[in-house]
């Protein structure tokens, strides 16, 4: 059987890299395309294909390259795959975009956040959000993905089953952490060994850019507005993350309750787990897996959740290649398991 050709920008930075190592090895595709100003030596992943080496590219022309893919990832800083996704689109090429640029169908929210203006706001509408436990049916249909953020992943995928049940009162505060390779792959006083080793940070407190992603995205879901605290912190790992989430019910409930509503809502969701009572997560169980684990308890109407995952697979790169998957109409599990 023919397999499908796609295509890395942004290859080398750990987002791309984590591409790379999945898509190397998944049933359905072959890289036929790969693209990074930055250099670097020839990638080691690459030396295990049995297949023809894909063309490598420093200088990324959306134009020159359409011919190499049938999908591309752009594993890009944000405001900048914007510059490309239209000339892709135009090629008749399918596009999953891993920055911000397509989070929002609001470009003033985007451009408030991200102080920049945007380039193709006519696109905003026309992108899916990247989560396939909501937005499978978007997904299937569409050409271009936004990709979401790892904070926004794991808190949206914490609070939804309550939230589409009706049971939350407007306040969510949630208490997040993360490991150094969430800040990307930069030179930053603030990232280097000896201001991370045997330190516990918090950083962009209430005003981290994947707030109002969160808030949009569960406002958009809830039909209403939400008041939501976020406060991330940096903690001392490459990779892991795990958000705290606090929340009103509004009305009193067992914690059996919850979890047979979590248990019931994610039942057909092939990489969410949810822990028996007692049980939370850890973010050992998850890195390395395409897995987002949650745990929860109660008192009263006083709702913990608790959720874990890896912020380069189920927040970034596994949750991309799951999209594929969605896109083609394969097993939404192939090449992560």
């Amino acid at each position: 059987m023919k397999k499908s050709k796609v295509g890395i920008v942004g290859f080398r930075g750990y987002t791309g890299n984590s591409l790379l190592q999945i898509l190397s090895h998944h049933p359905e595709v072959k890289i036929g395309y790969l693209a990074d100003k930055e250099k670097g030596s020839y990638p080691e992943e690459l030396l295990l294909l049995k297949e023809a080496k894909p063309i490598i590219a420093e200088e990324f022309d959306p134009g020159k390259s359409s011919q190499f893919a049938d999908l591309f990832f752009l594993a890009l800083p944000h405001t900048i795959s914007m510059l490309y996704v239209n000339d892709l689109l135009k090629a008749g090429k399918k596009v999953i975009d891993l920055s911000a640029d397509f989070r929002f169908s609001s470009v003033s929210i985007y451009e408030e956040w991200y102080k920049a203006k945007h380039k193709n706001p006519e696109l905003l509408n026309q992108a899916a959000y990247g989560l396939p436990e909501i937005f499978r049916d978007e997904i299937k249909k569409a050409k271009l993905i936004a990709n979401p953020g790892c904070y926004p992943t794991a808190v949206i995928l914490g609070v939804l089953p309550l939230l589409k049940k009706g049971l939350l009162k407007n306040e969510i505060i949630v208490d997040a952490k993360s490991g150094a390779s969430g800040a990307g792959k930069k030179l930053d006083p603030s990232l280097l060994f000896s201001a991370i080793n045997e330190n516990l940070k918090p950083y962009k407190v209430n005003s981290h850019q994947h707030a109002p992603e969160i808030k949009f995205i569960l406002e958009k879901i809830a039909g209403h507005q939400i008041d939501l605290t976020f406060v991330p912190h940096l903690i001392p790992m490459n990779k892991g993350l795990l958000t705290t989430i606090y929340l009103s019910l509004n009305k009193e409930m067992k914690t059996e309750e919850i979890l047979d509503l979590y248990q019931e809502f994610y039942s057909s969701q092939p990489f969410v787990k949810i822990l028996p009572k007692g049980k939370f997560p850890q973010t050992r169980e998850v890195v390395g897996t395409n897995y987002c684990s949650i745990g929860v308890t109660l008192a009263k109407n006083k709702a913990i959740i608790i959720s874990a995952l890896d912020n380069l697979i189920k927040g970034a790169a596994g949750q991309a290649v799951q999209n594929m998957n969605i896109m083609y109409g394969w097993d939404e599990t192939a090449g992560l398991l």
